[in-house]
């Protein structure tokens, strides 16, 4: 299997396979510089620096607490015209760039993990991987979890269970939920 993918929202409490749904929030505008990669995680940022507010990429391995997952965006670019993707393309000359996230609470995300499956992975908690930023080509993050090294202290997530429980791939994909540690404050 290819190198990570990021998180990918499968399930909503209420929502069948694949509608989880999202919410759209601006881009914080002092990261408009920024790229911001489908499947990463986002946090909003309300300290309202230099007048600006809204989403920044969060690396939720090192405690930052997460919203969501970025699933989308759309921004006005350089030139004046609209764009859309599946990643945020980070260029500071945008405007107008909003963020699709897909939020963290009640919300089942698949994962691709670092080890064969083992079934004595459900329920252990665990931090994010995050690799080198992204892939420019596919839009997709390199987030991965690493199911052989449980850590219950700090952890951000925890796994419900395999994705598919034939897989026998030493990159299998995990199905996870967020702590409620994990997660930071919600908007409202």
């Amino acid at each position: 299997m290819a190198a990570g993918y990021g998180l990918r929202p499968v399930q909503r409490g209420g929502a069948g396979y694949q509608t989880a749904g999202f919410i759209e929030l601006p881009i914080d505008k002092g990261s408009y510089g920024t790229p911001i990669f489908n499947g990463d995680t986002v946090l909003y940022d309300k300290t309202n620096d230099n007048n600006t507010t809204g989403i920044n990429v969060s690396n939720a391995v090192t405690g930052a607490l997460a919203i969501g997952v970025l699933v989308g965006a759309r921004w006005v670019d350089s030139t004046g015209t609209p764009q859309w993707g599946q990643r945020y393309d980070g260029n500071a000359g945008n405007t107008e760039a909003m963020a699709f996230v897909a939020p963290n609470e009640g919300t089942i995300f698949k994962v691709q993990a670092n080890v064969a499956w083992e079934q004595k992975y459900v329920g252990w908690k665990n931090l994010l991987v995050v690799g080198a930023g992204g892939n420019v080509k596919t839009g997709n993050s390199s987030v991965t979890i690493a199911l052989d090294a449980a850590d219950g202290a700090s952890a951000t997530i925890v796994v419900v269970g395999p994705a598919d429980a034939s897989d026998t791939s030493t990159t299998p994909d995990v199905l996870v939920r967020w702590t409620a540690a994990g997660i930071g404050q919600q908007l409202g």
